[in-house]
């Protein structure tokens, strides 16, 4: 067994020798302060221009127009016993499909608001705190891993030269974490990124100890991250390989440590399915929310590797960042595009490296597959996200890149520069360089997400192919237009408005926010009627049964006093849909009121009345129309129909006394022109 022992790559073999280098473990990281010290330093300079700002982009949702986090303390029995949304939207609304049960986040934001009340700095604040602690995990954890791994040489490095403190500040300083850290509502991601490395510690210190309290600890640990998002799940997966790449347990005690993960996110299934329920698995006939529309099998799923591909770029040269990776600012990309060739070639190559190199426990492989898994969940491969990709999906993804891209510096490369001093040298040069473009890119990103108007008008620029991004842009330079006072900026912002709207109509026809946004662009900002309709007609002939497109346009035709013009629009929408009630109704009080064609209007307003007989105007108005063709019997009964709607008004009471009067039926009428006179005494 000597023999053996001397042979094997790992001097550590034995459980027992490893458990005595893990004893030392905590006495380390303590003479280690300092280098604790400095990851918050990085992350409070890096991410301290964040506190000052406001709410942006999906904040409101999740703060300031939550009702459940707004009541603080008393909101957290509903933040636990709803879906996600539920506070801004309503509890009986599905706003997604699937449904998003990620209460621990919001349960950090009611505590904030109990004791801060809605101030976004101080979540901005722990927003930047929860990002330290997520850096100090990854050093506490590594040091754990590579003291395993290297017993003999890890202690001869300084921990200032050490990979775990390396990849831990290479790791906060990568600008490709802003979307997270700089926008309140990523601290779900912040949190599953935390509690699952606290979850990796805790396996790794049964498997040292091997005492149950570890285990039970390691399922609340486990749970909470799953509370915080649904993609802490992966760590099912990473934590047996880190035991594995890592270490010589045995098998039977790695597979005991995940046990509680296990059970852990069963409970959490279980608890998530009766507080979401089942919602419809499919996706939406609508780009916005199915990027994937119109594309065959070959195209989606070259367009995801493609995808994969970009990822892998931004974790290398972190420009341009954009909030928007909608259609099309990521194209679609066909089987025989070159970029889809080479991007499957990439994920092949990367595939055959893990297959040949897996067993030799190689930290590349590692860092790869804690790359590849924990992307998975949000890389569309195993079920569609609703998007084709965000920076905010490879957070901790990028773990694994920091690990292989500071291994590489500390153990590759001087394989590679046999000459320690240019080595040295080298790595140094490379260090600062890295680190000091990274940092510069952090800070200057963040400031895009001081507000979201700010957000979404600097990224259009970067997006500029994007239909969400350019509707968005368009959305808030009217929201910025309304309200400011200086003429020649709102002139700006309605321009700007307009042009991004239309060109996100351009990109994509079908896009029914950014349709009903223009029409009420050309509407408020120059009074453009025409323009409004033409935009409001593009939207009927997507959606003809659209009546929300109806309603507005009987709402700009209100104060137009040409009766013709009126007439030749309602006629027109009419040919679109000629079972819409609004615009039935329409044609028919003019050609009642307007044009004195009583005859002619009966038939629309018949119409309308049988596409909606709780109408009082539509019943109102055939009765009067019904009276004027001699149609008294058939005018009683209308009217008979809209005292029932308004029993109260006046004008419907009299023309129910007159209409029986000119029926004969004078003890009848006597009593609704009584009940006319009783009206008028209770309204003086």
């Amino acid at each position: 067994m000597k023999k053996q022992k001397q042979k094997t790559k790992y001097p550590n073999k034995s459980e027992k020798t490893q458990t005595k280098k893990l004893e030392k473990t905590p006495q380390n990281l303590r003479k280690n302060y300092l280098a604790i010290l400095i990851i918050v330093v990085v992350c409070f300079v890096l991410y301290g221009n964040t506190i000052p700002f406001g709410y942006a982009f999906d904040d409101t949702i999740v703060i300031s127009g939550n009702e459940f986090t707004q009541k603080g303390f008393s909101g957290i029995k509903e933040i636990f016993t709803y879906d996600l949304f539920a506070g801004y939207y309503g509890k009986d609304k599905n706003m997604v499909v699937g449904g998003r049960y990620r209460p621990l986040s919001l349960l950090t934001y009611a505590i904030e608001y109990q004791f801060f009340g809605e101030n976004p700095h101080i979540n901005h604040f722990f927003n930047v705190l929860l990002y330290a602690l997520c850096g100090i995990m990854i050093y506490i954890v590594l040091s754990m891993l590579f003291k395993l791994k290297f017993a003999k040489t890890f202690h001869q490095q300084k921990w200032y030269f050490s990979i775990p403190f390396l990849v831990a500040v290479f790791y906060v300083a990568h600008p490709v974490h802003t979307e997270v850290v700089a926008n309140i509502k990523g601290r779900d991601e912040i949190l599953v990124l935390l509690f699952s490395l606290i979850s990796l510690y805790f396996s790794f210190k049964y498997l040292e100890k091997l005492k149950l309290k570890y285990l039970f600890i390691n399922f609340f640990i486990f749970f909470l991250a799953l509370l915080a998002k649904e993609n802490t799940i992966t760590f099912l997966a990473i934590i047996p390989l880190s035991a594995y790449f890592f270490s010589n347990y045995k098998a039977r005690n790695i597979l005991i440590s995940i046990i509680p993960l296990i059970l852990a996110s069963v409970v959490f299934l279980i608890i998530r399915q009766s507080i979401i329920g089942t919602t419809p698995e499919k996706l939406e006939d609508e780009l916005m929310n199915n990027p994937f529309l119109g594309m065959n099998f070959t195209e989606k799923f070259t367009t995801i590797f493609y995808t994969l591909v970009v990822y892998l770029r931004l974790m290398i040269f972190p420009h341009p960042l954009t909030i928007d990776y909608y259609p099309y600012h990521i194209p679609l990309v066909k089987l025989t595009d070159l970029r889809g060739i080479f991007s499957f070639l990439i994920y092949l190559g990367l595939s055959v490296f893990i297959i040949r190199n897996f067993k030799k426990k190689s930290i590349f492989v590692y860092s790869l597959l804690l790359f590849i898994i924990t992307l998975s969940i949000a890389s569309n491969i195993l079920f569609p996200i609703g998007v084709f990709m965000n920076e905010r999906f490879i957070f901790i993804s990028s773990l694994g890149f920091s690990l292989a891209f500071i291994y590489f510096l500390i153990e590759i490369m001087p394989k590679i520069i046999k000459n320690k001093k240019v080595y040295q040298a080298t790595f140094l040069s490379m260090m600062m360089i890295v680190f000091l473009l990274y940092s510069v890119k952090t800070i200057s990103r963040n400031r895009a997400w001081e507000s979201s108007f700010k957000l979404f008008t600097n990224d259009v620029h970067i997006s500029a192919n994007s239909a969400k991004g350019n509707g968005l842009a368009g959305e808030y330079y009217l929201i910025e237009a309304k309200n400011t006072e200086d003429e020649k900026l709102r002139d700006e912002y309605f321009q700007n408005g307009i042009k991004y709207l239309t060109r996100a109509i351009e990109i994509y026809p079908k896009h029914a926010i950014a349709l009903y946004n223009l029409a009420a662009a050309h509407f408020q900002y120059n009074e453009n009627y025409d323009e409004a309709i033409k935009v409001y007609k593009k939207i009927l002939a997507i959606s003809p049964y659209e009546s929300k497109a109806f309603q507005n346009i009987a709402i700009i035709l209100a104060n137009n006093k040409d009766v013709d013009y009126k007439m030749k629009v309602f006629s027109d929408l009419l040919k679109i849909n000629p079972n819409t009630f609004e615009i039935n109704l329409e044609i028919g009080r003019l050609l009642l009121m307007n044009k004195n064609k009583t005859q002619e209007a009966i038939p629309y307003l018949e119409k309308a009345v049988s596409l909606n007989n709780q109408s009082f105007v539509a019943l109102n108005s055939l009765g009067v129309a019904y009276n004027k063709t001699g149609k008294i019997k058939e005018s009683a009964k209308i009217f008979e129909g809209s005292y029932k709607l308004r029993p109260n008004d006046i004008q419907i009471v009299q023309n129910l006394g007159i209409v029986y009067q000119q029926l004969g039926q004078n003890e009848k009428s006597k009593q609704y022109f009584d009940k006319v006179k009783e009206l008028q005494t209770k309204t003086k």
